[in-house]
């Protein structure tokens, strides 16, 4: 199995690895993926070895690599011309993937998408004004079959594997949380509530609600159930967390939120087994919050941009996390940057993202807010 390269579109090909697994419990699976995602797949009950690829190595000396282990069966989760063509390099007999990208030459198999797939269009500059304008929604309405977590099941189903979804799961063990808290100065046996935070997006800054309404969700949160907070995050996120952190504690008032500052710190496992140890994680659309869907989390996330039908955390359609979408008619408009000042998640207010925390919050038995 060639993997995907971004992480929230890695955890959403779990559902696939699982049927694909209960279709050949026999199989030998093995996930090729970039380097930096290898840590998803460790220990995963539908793989039973993971080759991580080196950042620049080349097709060629990939394919060379992998001629060497005689795969009988080689499945390309990403569109690309280049996965297919480390296929045939790797002299695999039966090639399959998506057709089009000029793979007509690499792929054994070439399947086509499935007729109900929605087709994502990037709204234009004058579409998103004359929606605004109008109040009418530029986009058609987008069934959840349209997911991605479908859209990797339905590549396999040709090979006779169940389409039906299931929520994608990343399996952390119990040592790994308590090693990552503990290197992280987080305290174990504390029923307090504590509440992951990913304030990035590397999609771009239409993915990122701003900065300062995750401050008073921090604060309002802190204030009414006592909880803590674990600010997550990437390498390039380090000015946004830096700037976070001095909004919530230049607050006047009240005591400062408790904050543990672990952006740009974590190893992929780390980042997954500090997730599991959150009863909650307020997230823009991003890899880190599918992870933590995926480990055992619940997300919430407001929604700007982009589409819950197409990347919403979990099974396509379920109602276990708090998806939280904006009015504007323009969203989704499936932009990086924003030319009407990001009014889609301006919008979208902290009382919304605190009222749907503290709910969930209030789920969990164990928690004390005192």
């Amino acid at each position: 199995m060639r993997g995907v390269n971004w992480l929230g579109d890695a955890v959403m090909t779990a559902p696939a690895m699982v049927r694909l697994r209960e279709r050949f419990p026999e199989a030998h699976i093995t996930m090729l993926t970039r380097n930096h995602l290898a840590g998803i797949w460790q220990g995963h009950s539908a793989t039973d070895e993971v080759i991580p690829i080196a950042h620049r190595e080349g097709a060629w000396s990939l394919g060379r690599r992998l001629k060497k282990l005689s795969f009988d069966l080689g499945i390309a989760l990403p569109n690309s011309f280049r996965t297919g063509l480390e296929l045939r390099l790797a002299g695999i007999p039966v090639r399959v993937g998506y057709r089009g990208r000029g793979r007509w030459f690499t792929l054994t198999h070439r399947i086509r998408h499935a007729g109900d797939t929605y087709r994502m269009k990037k709204l234009t500059p004058p579409e998103i004004d004359r929606a605004v304008d109008s109040g009418k929604r530029a986009q058609p309405e987008i069934s959840t079959t349209s997911h991605h977590v479908h859209h990797y099941l339905k590549l396999l189903f040709p090979l006779g594997v169940s389409t039906v979804p299931c929520a994608p799961v990343i399996d952390v063990q119990a040592h790994e949380m308590d090693e990552a808290k503990d290197k992280f100065g987080i305290p174990g046996g504390d029923r307090r509530p504590l509440i992951g935070i990913n304030a990035g997006a590397e999609y771009g800054p239409a993915k990122r609600w701003p900065l300062t309404h995750f401050a008073t969700a921090i604060r309002e949160l802190h204030a009414q159930s006592n909880a803590r907070f674990v600010l997550f995050g990437g390498l390039g996120d380090l000015a946004a967390a830096a700037e976070l952190t001095e909004l919530v504690r230049n607050f006047g008032g009240n005591e400062p939120a408790p904050i543990y500052e672990v952006t740009g710190k974590t190893s992929l496992r780390e980042l997954a087994a500090l997730s599991k140890a959150c009863h909650a994680f307020i997230s823009n659309d991003s890899g880190p919050a599918h992870l933590a869907a995926a480990v055992g989390s619940t997300v919430i996330i407001p929604f700007g941009s982009t589409s819950p039908e197409l990347t919403g955390p979990g099974a396509p359609g379920n109602e276990r996390h708090g998806i939280i979408k904006s009015s504007q008619p323009c969203s989704p408009c499936f932009r990086r940057v924003c030319p009407i000042e990001y009014l889609c998640l301006v919008e979208i207010h902290p009382e919304t993202i605190i009222k749907e925390t503290l709910t969930h919050l209030h789920e969990n038995d164990e928690l004390i807010f005192e």
